[in-house]
């Protein structure tokens, strides 16, 4: 993903990582160390205008739940529990496939305006399907459905 930051202009997006730098002369990248304190991890996903979700392999990442939480749309590769949770456009932009080009085109997508996103709408949509309570209730069902 760094080489696609590093091959690509881009007009309106500055990028933000979480942890130690891998190469300090990223254009438009800024680094911050790792943490784990949930309410300083809450307010950068807010301050942020989207989270960039390159992966390769995953089932349910809690860091797109997290953002989604937030009210942050997500840009993605299409895998996993990923797949059926982003929609384009509205929880965020799922890539055509996993490559490098195709997450450009994502970047692109986003950093040209084609999609607008609601905020308040990413964040009701995370609590109405993946509040912990929302979770604990399904587990129920499900266990409960298994038992009869």
């Amino acid at each position: 993903v760094f080489e696609c930051i590093r091959t690509t202009t881009f007009k309106n997006i500055h990028f933000v990582a979480l942890g130690d730098p891998v190469n300090t002369e990223i254009p438009n990248v800024s680094f911050i160390k790792s943490t784990s304190d949930e309410r300083l991890l809450s307010i950068i996903y807010a301050a942020a205008d989207a989270f960039l979700l390159p992966s390769r392999e995953d089932n349910l990442p809690n860091m797109m739940l997290e953002s989604l939480s937030c009210g942050i749309p997500v840009l993605a590769t299409p895998i996993g529990g990923i797949i059926d949770t982003i929609e384009t456009g509205f929880t965020g932009i799922l890539s055509a496939e996993v490559s490098v080009s195709a997450i450009r085109e994502i970047l692109i997508e986003f950093d040209n305006g084609k999609f607008s996103f609601d905020n308040t709408a990413i964040r009701s949509f995370a609590v109405q399907n993946f509040d912990l309570s929302v979770q604990a209730k399904k587990y129920i069902k499900l266990y409960s459905d298994i038992l009869s």
